[in-house]
């Protein structure tokens, strides 16, 4: 996974040019360590669902990277 500010996106993909980014694509990514990876990452990032236990047995946090787009991270709680 390759994260990229608006600037050098353009200057690589001129066809980015003008074109609004992010969107409604949401990225769901399986961690091994989601409370590190909370912890590495809550300061340094817009964090837009905070960590937390789902009812259906994941614990998961939720972020905007640099083009507007919502990453998930999650990791299955035992048994689940």
């Amino acid at each position: 996974m390759f994260l990229n500010a608006p600037g050098p996106a353009v200057e690589e993909y001129p066809a980015f040019k003008g074109r609004p980014l992010g969107g409604t694509l949401t990225l769901f990514i399986d961690v091994e360590d989601i409370r590190g990876s909370y912890q590495e990452l809550k300061d340094r990032v817009e964090v837009v669902m905070p960590l937390e236990t789902k009812w259906y047995g994941v614990t998961e946090f939720a972020f905007l990277d640099p083009d507007g787009y919502v990453i998930t991270f999650a990791q299955a709680e035992s048994g689940a």
